[in-house]
């Protein structure tokens, strides 16, 4: 029974994380494109692109090497 309830949590805080995802965007979206001043269609793709370059430099920091680099193990 304890197994079941911890697995339950665990899909509870993935529906809660996915709504989250889906809903929030709608409303947060329009206030970051009125601070930037911008009416592309592209800013979204834009943004989306800067959040993830900016993940993937904190990655390669954390990591201190680059981020695909084979282990010693596989050479």
């Amino acid at each position: 029974m304890i197994f079941y309830v911890a697995r339950v949590k665990k899909i509870w805080f993935f529906w809660a994380l996915f709504y989250l995802a889906v809903f929030l965007p709608g409303f947060i979206l329009p206030y970051v494109i009125k601070l930037f001043g911008t009416a592309s269609n592209h800013f979204p793709f834009i943004l989306n692109f800067v959040f993830t370059l900016i993940f993937a430099i904190l990655v390669v920091v954390k990591r201190n090497s680059f981020t695909f680099r084979m282990s010693d193990e596989y050479v």
